[in-house]
């Protein structure tokens, strides 16, 4: 809901996690990354020069998710992935709980 000032305020989630993978300008690794973020159930939404954005439903597990992007960071030199909607913007560390409260 957009509120006063052009702030909004989330009434309810998808019970999506927003997964954000950031790679060096070699992109050889892109096609391998795609697919194995498909094979756990991931959905590309987005892409630009250097960045994937995927989403895949919570239900999955965050231990699925981190084992299988951990593992494509292993593989494919300076490529870091991140939550885009798990932690507190405001410090990065806290985590929302959005999954343990709906």
């Amino acid at each position: 809901m957009v509120e006063s000032e052009g702030r909004f305020r989330v009434l309810h989630r998808g019970q999506n996690l927003c997964i954000q993978v950031f790679f060096p300008e070699d992109t050889s690794g892109v096609f391998e990354i795609i697919e194995a973020a498909r094979e756990i159930g991931c959905a590309l939404d987005g892409e630009a020069p250097q960045l994937l954005v995927f989403t895949i439903q919570v239900s999955v597990g965050f231990s699925t998710v981190q084992r299988v992007f951990n593992e494509l960071a292993q593989m494919v030199p300076g490529l870091e992935w991140y939550y885009g909607n798990v932690y507190d913007a405001l410090d990065g560390v806290t985590p929302l709980n959005w999954w343990v409260s709906e």
